[in-house]
């Protein structure tokens, strides 16, 4: 980290390294990003920690709706096709186009 900010060797570990830091991975966030929120007044470094978190926990939840949405069509084409859902990753596999397909009327057209 000292070579990607040398300026780091002129903050106070107990006073200012070591807080950021413990902040930072109490936050859930990577350890080099402390490179960013060391140079920061303390007002600054809240406000960019809250929304650091926030940011991340906006991908967290956009990752569950893409999970849960990919389920919903596993679940849909299961049904559908009367299959397991390793059968239908088998099919997708063949397929990968059918993985885009954003409509049960568009898939069946496709399938059919």
């Amino acid at each position: 980290m000292v070579l990607k900010q040398p300026t780091l060797l002129g903050y106070s570990l107990e006073n200012r390294i070591r807080p950021r830091m413990e902040k930072i991975l109490s936050a859930g966030l990577s350890a080099d990003k402390v490179t960013v929120g060391i140079s920061m007044a303390e007002n600054k470094f809240q406000d960019w920690l809250a929304s650091s978190q926030l940011r991340k926990q906006r991908k967290v939840d956009v990752q569950k709706n893409l999970h849960n949405a990919s389920r919903s069509k596993m679940t849909y084409l299961e049904e559908l096709l009367d299959m397991n859902e390793t059968e239908v990753r088998t099919i997708l596999s063949t397929m990968p186009g059918l993985k885009y397909v954003r409509s049960n009327k568009m898939f069946e057209r496709k399938v059919t």
